[in-house]
C-alpha cells in the first residue's frame, strides 16, 4: 500500500508486524510450513521499508523453523543472512541471540570449535546487556559444546552454572534441560549414582513445568468463564431492558388508541345531538 509520494503506508507497516505476529503463533504451534510464509511476507514488507532489524528477525526466526526440522546448513545461511544485517544497522539487542543459533547450528553440524567462537561473542554481550536468561542459556550451549567434544568433566560445570543462575531467576525451562543434560554426561561418565539423582530431578523439574502450565490454562479458562459469564449478563440485562421497552411502548400504543377512540367517541356524540337537537 503505497501513498501519493511513493512511500509505504503506516498500514502497510502493521501489514508486515501482523504477518510476523501470526507466523510467530504459527512457529509455536509447531506449523513450519505457514509460518514460513508468513515470515516471508513480512520479510518483504521490511525490505520495501528498508527495516534491517526487522529483515534480520525474520531471517532468523526462518532460521529457527530449518534448525527444528534439523536442516542446519539451510538454518545457518539465515542465521549468516541475520547477523549481516545486524552489524549493518548497529543493533546488538538482536545480535547475542542471533550469534547464539549460529553456534547451535555449528554444533549441530558437528563443528565445537566454530560454535565456541559464536558463544563467546554472544557472552560478551549478554553481559553487556545483563541479560541473565541470555547468559543462562550460553551456558547451557556450552554445555552441550563440550559434550560434543566428549569433554564431559567441562560439561558439568557450565550446566551447574546454568542451573545455579536459573534458579534465581525461576528460569524451568532451563533447569529442566540442565538437570537432563547432567544425567547423561553423569551416565557418559559411569557414575549412575549421580544420573540417577540428576535424572529423578529431571523429572521433577518436568513435572513443575507441567504443573505451572496446567495452572496457567486453568487461569485462563477461569478467565474466559467469568468473561463469558459476564457478557451473558450484560446481554440478559440488555433483553430485559429491551422487553421493557417494548411492553412500555405497547402500553403507550394502547393508551394512544384507548384516547383517540374516546375522543373519536365524544366527536360522534356531539355530532348526532347536534343533528339531533336541528330537526
Amino acid at each position: 500500500i503505497l501513498e501519493g509520494n511513493g512511500e509505504v503506508s503506516p498500514d502497510r507497516k502493521k501489514l508486515g508486524a501482523l504477518y510476523n505476529n501470526i507466523a510467530a503463533i504459527l512457529l509455536a504451534e509447531n506449523n513450519y510450513q505457514d509460518a514460513e510464509k508468513y515470515f516471508l511476507k513480512s520479510l518483504t514488507i521490511d525490505g520495501e521499508l528498508g527495516d534491517k532489524n526487522g529483515m534480520a528477525q525474520s531471517y532468523n526466526n526462518i532460521g529457527t523453523i530449518y534448525k527444528d526440522l534439523s536442516k542446519y546448513e539451510k538454518a545457518l545461511d539465515y542465521y549468516l543472512k541475520a547477523l549481516a544485517l545486524h552489524k549493518e544497522s548497529h543493533n546488538e539487542d538482536g545480535l547475542p541471540s542471533t550469534l547464539t543459533n549460529i553456534g547451535v547450528a555449528y554444533i549441530n553440524m558437528h563443528k565445537p570449535d566454530i560454535a565456541k567462537h559464536y558463544f563467546d561473542k554472544a557472552s560478551v554481550l549478554y553481559r553487556k546487556q545483563q541479560d541473565s536468561m541470555g547468559i543462562a542459556l550460553i551456558y547451557n550451549n556450552m554445555g552441550d559444546l563440550y559434550d560434543e567434544r566428549n569433554e564431559h568433566a567441562k560439561a558439568l560445570v557450565y550446566y551447574d552454572s546454568c542451573i545455579t543462575i536459573s534458579q534465581k531467576n525461576h528460569y524451568l525451562g532451563y533447569i529442566s534441560y540442565s538437570y537432563g543434560s547432567l544425567a547423561l554426561e553423569y551416565g557418559k561418565l559411569k557414575n549412575f549414582e549421580k544420573a540417577y539423582h540428576y535424572h529423578r530431578l529431571y523429572m521433577h523439574a518436568k513435572d513443575s513445568i507441567y504443573n505451572k502450565e496446567n495452572s496457567e490454562q486453568m487461569g485462563e479458562l477461569q478467565t474466559r468463564y467469568e468473561t463469558e459469564k459476564k457478557e451473558k449478563e450484560l446481554q440478559l440485562k440488555a433483553s430485559e431492558l429491551q422487553v421493557k421497552k417494548l411492553e412500555t411502548d405497547e402500553a403507550n400504543r394502547q393508551k394512544t388508541m384507548f384516547r383517540n377512540f374516546f375522543l373519536v367517541f365524544i366527536v360522534f356524540t356531539i355530532v348526532f345531538v347536534g343533528i339531533l337537537v336541528n330537526r
